[in-house]
Parts: structure tokens; sequence; C-alpha cells
């Protein structure tokens, strides 16, 4: 999980156990986040926990919504995924 201010350095919360677990304590790791959490707020971001909401996408057993390296996907039941567009005109 990785958040960047701008003009300042990456502010992160490494995760090589399988991108999905940190070796750190978790006095650690929850210090590691409040910082993520602190860069969004400082960008502007309104959400609390906002990074666990982006984490989420990702995940394939969403229903409705995929994160990909091809952007947003929409999964619907018995329909081919299709592409979602980011900005709405």
């Amino acid at each position: 999980m990785t958040g960047v201010q701008t003009c300042a350095l990456p502010i992160s919360v490494p995760l090589p156990v399988a991108g999905l677990m940190s070796l750190e304590p978790a006095s650690v790791v929850a210090e590691q986040v409040q910082k993520v959490e602190e860069a969004f707020k400082d960008a502007g971001c309104l959400h609390d926990s906002i990074e666990m909401t982006l984490s989420l996408l990702a995940l394939i057993v969403l229903e409705e919504l995929h994160l990909s390296n091809r952007g947003l996907v929409e999964l619907k039941p018995g329909q081919p995924p299709r592409s979602v567009e980011l900005i709405v005109k």
C-alpha cells in the first residue's frame, strides 16, 4: 500500500508476504497506515480509511467492480466484463 504526497517522500506500508502481510509488529503497521491516512487527508480526500476502500477494489470477490491492470471493470453475473469510465460527463 503506497501513497505519495506532493513534494514529499513516498509514504508506504510494505507488505512483503504475498503483498498481503507485513513482517513488522502490529504497532509499527498501525503507525504506517496512520501516515498513509494522513497523506490522503492532506491531499484533500474527505473519506475515512480510503486506503482500505482502494485495497478492496482489487479483490475479485467483489461482484460489481474490480480494479485490474486494465482499469476499473464492471463484473455482473452472466455478462462479460465491461470497462468502466472513471470520468463521468
